[in-house]
């Protein structure tokens, strides 16, 4: 029960910061109006980023949730910088489009090392027994 309720906080955490910096990056440094379309699209969003955080935490999965921490960390930066830089009006739809694909490789990225692990760690047990 300890390690779903921690995957559950964890991914809470990560769901809320996602919403909070897809708000703030797009309201206040685009100055850009939020719809009611806007906020559902950012808590889906949100939510799935938490989903793919609670996973990794509730499976033990260590490598895979710090390869998709770094790549989040990179992600929210990069799309900070390009909404920051002058793109000829192309920063929001740049930024936004850097961001999903930093956070799909992260997720792909992490999901493929621990597989690696696990048939390494398969493989090993074989030989051993």
């Amino acid at each position: 029960m300890k390690k779903q309720k921690s995957g559950i906080l964890l991914g809470g955490i990560f769901a809320i910061v996602t919403f909070v910096l897809l708000y703030v990056s797009i309201a206040i440094i685009l100055n850009q109006d939020i719809t009611v379309k806007n906020l559902v699209v950012y808590v889906i969003f949100s939510f799935l980023v938490g989903m793919i955080v609670s996973a990794f935490t509730y499976t033990k999965r260590s490598v895979g949730l710090i390869i998709f921490i770094i790549a989040y960390v990179i992600a929210f930066a990069t799309m900070i910088n390009a909404f920051l830089s002058d793109l000829s009006g192309w920063q929001d739809l740049i930024g936004l489009f850097q961001m999903i694909v930093v956070l799909g490789i992260g997720a792909l990225l992490g999901a493929v090392a621990e597989l690696a692990l696990y048939f390494n760690d398969k493989r090993k047990r074989t030989i051993n027994d």
